[in-house]
């Protein structure tokens, strides 16, 4: 059976939760303070640990951040008042697998107690644990839990122990770059080089003696040899990032070299045996490039080996709470000071669709820290996304509609000017009532040459 630690100051809340956890099959064990889930861990083990962040007397992230160190492969559940947001951030940082918000409901309990013991047993199937554990303490683009973070460990720990090539496709910005890095840190080859060669920033003239070297005397400017990338990642991995953009002469002296293990620079003739781990990245369809005649079939299945398709962000929003932290903290260092996150703010993030992912994730949190003040993160730091979401959010039920077609730019208009004329032209209780920022709201109106008071005496004037 099932075991579950229980840790709330609250006689209620720790009776409520024992009863509702033990009718679902689970073995609870309840304690009122961190104090004393420390002295019970010391001699127990769980399978899952639920906590309160208001335990007294000790902070909830201290107790976590020690129960952390006594058991990396049990998933620390945090609950969460919406005046926690202080700490929230923190939680993430300091190993939380997930932070809930109360009050909370018995599906909704379950559903991530359920989770957490999924990932649990994931973690105990890795051959590298460690690697899990490090995703979750903040590691480039992969913190997170989420389904599809757990297909991407699993596919990642599955090679960790061979040089098998790899290609990694997925579209810009979700990390193939750290996924290749995080392939030979924790690989055999980890004691080896790590080369990585962006092929669409080079130019064309360029990629064949960047890529092999060249010669003394190859060209005019070559006064020495010089080392190529391949040579450079001797015994160790070469990342070819890009390949897509690659020329297809180019394709052709790879396609060689996969076959024989051995190239020639610009200029020489000198074959030289050379023994690379080869990972290559694109966010193309390389299968439609090859139809297209614009890539090599025969090379596209010589790198098609493993193949590892990377989760957009949209695709695992289950991650954006733990992400997010993950960035700040990796954007503070070693200053002292503290970002934190409002909870409504987590709900934008969430609703935000992330055609950039992670990448456009780490500019948002920038330039939110930029307009923020007191260190917190509110909805207003992220106007950017507030407006996008907002314009994307913009329908129009049917019996509202009096015209045949109705443009979403009239509608947006009179849904204004309505707002403004039940409101008597206040701007903070109309842009309240149209769910937008006071910023948007005075944007729209510049946008439709809206003039408060004309507008309304003119509507006024309409209905005598």
């Amino acid at each position: 059976m099932r075991h579950l630690l229980l840790i709330d100051p609250d006689s209620k809340s720790r009776a409520a939760i024992r009863e509702l956890g033990e009718r679902e099959g689970w073995t609870v064990d309840s304690l009122s303070s961190g104090f004393d889930a420390l002295a019970w861990l010391a001699i127990n083990r769980t399978d899952l640990i639920l906590m309160s962040m208001d335990i007294p007397m000790i902070s909830s992230i201290k107790v976590l951040g020690k129960m952390k160190r006594l058991l990396k492969r049990t998933p620390v559940i945090l609950m969460a008042d919406v005046n926690n947001y202080p700490k929230v951030t923190e939680g993430y940082q300091a190993g939380a697998y997930k932070i809930l918000f109360k009050p909370l409901s018995p599906e909704l309990l379950m559903k991530n107690l359920e989770e957490a013991m999924v990932f649990k047993e994931l973690s105990s199937s890795m051959k590298r644990p460690d690697l899990l554990h490090t995703f979750l303490q903040g590691y480039g683009d992969f913190n997170g839990n989420s389904k599809a973070s757990q297909e991407l460990y699993i596919k990642i720990d599955r090679i960790l122990e061979s040089d098998i090539t790899v290609m990694i496709t997925g579209e810009s910005g979700t990390g193939k770059e750290v996924a290749a890095k995080t392939i030979h840190r924790f690989g055999s080859l980890k004691d080896q080089p790590f080369v990585s060669v962006n092929c669409a920033a080079i130019p064309e003239s360029l990629q064949e003696s960047e890529l092999f070297g060249y010669d003394k005397g190859a060209f005019t400017g070559a006064y020495a040899d010089k080392i190529g990338k391949f040579e450079a990642a001797n015994n160790g991995t070469l990342f070819l990032d890009e390949i897509g953009d690659m020329s297809l002469p180019l394709q052709a002296k790879i396609l060689r070299f996969i076959e024989t293990g051995e190239l020639e620079r610009v200029g020489g003739v000198v074959q030289k045996d050379v023994s690379v781990r080869l990972i290559a990245a694109t966010n193309k369809d390389l299968q439609a490039e090859v139809k297209e005649k614009r890539f090599r079939e025969d090379l596209y299945h010589r790198i098609n080996v493993y193949p590892i398709e990377l989760p957009s962000l949209r695709e695992r929003k289950d991650d954006i709470a733990i992400l997010a932290s993950s960035i700040l903290k990796q954007m503070i260092g070693t200053d002292k000071k503290h970002i934190y996150i409002l909870p409504e703010t987590y709900d934008l993030l969430n609703k935000n669709d992330w055609k950039g992912n992670v990448r456009e994730l780490i500019n948002s949190l920038n330039r939110a820290i930029v307009s923020s003040k007191e260190g917190v993160l509110r909805i207003e730091d992220f106007s950017l996304l507030s407006e996008t979401i907002e314009q994307e959010e913009i329908s129009v039920e049917e019996e509202t509609v009096t015209e045949p077609i109705t443009t979403l730019k009239k509608v947006e208009r009179n849904a204004i000017l309505n707002a403004l004329r039940f409101t008597d032209g206040n701007i903070q209780r109309a842009s309240k009532a149209l769910g937008i920022t006071r910023a948007t709201m005075y944007n729209k109106l510049k946008r439709y040459n809206i003039t408060i008071r004309r507008e309304i005496r003119e509507m006024n004037s309409q209905e005598v």
